[in-house]
């Protein structure tokens, strides 16, 4: 199966199921994962963290992923025979996580996009500063022939 198909029929699973994620601050929906931030950190500047706020007490996708990934360790624990005899519960909480997991690389490869993009128009705006300098550099006669 191709990942584009299984993404969507994870997707279409979570909505028919009505997958909720239980949080400290209430529940939330698929719908509302993708309002919630992802804490990336910047390895340009001291490993300063983009998210304005803690994200140890705010609710993030990451967070979410790490109570899930837990959830499901502390079901199938270390049992060899447990991965031949999974549960319901089992099966949705690594399905929610697989959900979560495509949502942080979506953010992140939106966040990346972003500052290609940035780079791209500072890169613009050099060229035409450049430009400029070089125009007004010209002598009174080339300016002329330019006319």
């Amino acid at each position: 199966m191709e990942n584009a198909e299984l993404e969507k029929n994870l997707f279409f699973i979570a909505y028919q199921d009505k997958y909720i994620f239980k949080t400290s601050k209430g529940v939330l929906t698929v719908s509302d994962l993708f309002d919630l931030p992802v804490p990336i950190k910047k390895l340009d500047e001291d490993e300063k963290e983009i998210s304005e706020k803690n994200s140890h007490f705010e609710i993030t996708l990451d967070n979410i992923a790490k109570g899930l990934n837990k959830q499901i360790q502390e079901i199938s624990g270390d049992s060899f025979v447990r991965k031949y005899r999974v549960t319901k519960k089992e099966i949705e909480l690594k399905n929610k996580l697989e959900i979560v997991k495509l949502l942080i690389e979506y953010k992140i490869k939106k966040y990346e996009d972003s500052i290609d993009e940035k780079k791209k128009q500072d890169i613009k705006r050099l060229i035409k500063k450049k430009e400029m300098e070089e125009f007004e550099n010209q002598s009174i006669e080339e300016l002329k022939k330019l006319l």
